[in-house]
């Protein structure tokens, strides 16, 4: 626990040196179940509610160059949280915390303890699940649109893992069952090689040593209970009648660009944006792309709203 609340003032430090047009602000707010959620806003409190929903083993902290954007920061409310199990959040025991319920009543205390307003979901891998769980249990009505980034979102089986040979299968199978090891020097090996995958171009020394930080602060009983919550969402398609973009690299050697096309297919009306020689993160990768095009997606959406 003494690491974890260590980590923790490490990783809202560096939360401190993000530039945006209005001051950080931190608070803990109760998700379903009485779980404490760790939530930061910043920009134009305002402006139209963009609500940021990370991946497995993550935190709040990769939207950092979405907060750090001033453009983004003066139109927008910007909004992010660290999933339960994840970052300063609070980390349940049991298994059955980390479902379709718990999700989606998360997303939902965070939407209604933020804003009054409908909000952009903009859901990155992992976070395709959460954010649709929350559709799925609530509908729609807080919603004005959806940005699925790099993610299956469960709209399909995996084109990635189809796609490879026994043995590469088998190689990310041993990887994904030592980042759920309790064996710390055996998962933070694995950890740190996964999160070498989820870029094209190689992360930094400081950068790779931030994210082995926050990717740690999520426990392997975690690990192991999001991996028992494998949703199908492709009768939930058909419902996505909102606005919807789709934002994937082509370089994504964890979520293929092929599930990107798929979910564009699937979604009447979505719009697909590709980016080139990237990998599981487009929004770290190339920031000002994709900035830009979310700011373009909010205010069309509040055009149609």
């Amino acid at each position: 626990m003494r690491l974890f609340r260590l980590l923790g003032v490490v990783c809202c430090c560096a939360w401190a040196s993000v530039a945006t047009a209005a001051e950080l602000e931190f608070r803990t707010l109760e998700g379903f179940g009485g779980v404490p959620l760790a939530v930061v806003q910043a920009g134009n409190r305002a402006g139209p509610p963009v609500v940021f929903v990370h991946g497995s083993s993550q935190a709040a902290r990769v939207w950092h160059k979405q907060f750090a954007d001033a453009d983004l920061g003066a139109a927008f409310h910007l909004i992010a949280f660290d999933l339960r199990g994840h970052g300063a959040s609070g980390k349940p025991w049991q298994a059955d915390a980390y479902g379709a319920d718990a999700f989606a009543g998360d997303v939902k205390a965070v939407i209604e303890a933020t804003t009054t307003s409908k909000v952009v979901l903009v859901a990155w891998s992992y976070g395709g699940n959460v954010a649709l769980a929350y559709v799925r249990k609530f509908g729609l009505a807080r919603v004005a649109g959806l940005n699925i980034t790099a993610s299956r979102s469960a709209f399909g089986p995996s084109t990635r893992r189809a796609e490879m040979s026994a043995a590469e299968r088998a190689v990310l199978d041993n990887r994904g069952a030592a980042m759920r090891s309790d064996d710390l020097a055996i998962n933070l090996a694995a950890t740190r090689d996964f999160i070498g995958d989820l870029t094209a171009t190689p992360l930094e020394a400081p950068e790779m040593t931030e994210f082995l930080m926050f990717n740690m602060m999520t426990p392997a009983y975690v690990r192991r209970a999001m991996r028992l919550f494998r949703p199908d969402n492709r009768t939930l398609a058909a419902r996505l009648t909102g606005p919807v973009l789709v934002s994937h690299g082509d370089a994504d050697v964890l979520v293929s660009v092929k599930d990107a096309h798929r979910t564009h297919r699937m979604i009447a009306g979505s719009r697909l944006s590709v980016y080139e020689g990237v990998g599981h993160m487009p929004f770290y990768e190339r920031p000002q792309r994709f900035n830009r095009e979310l700011a373009a997606f909010v205010r069309s959406v509040q055009q149609q709203d």
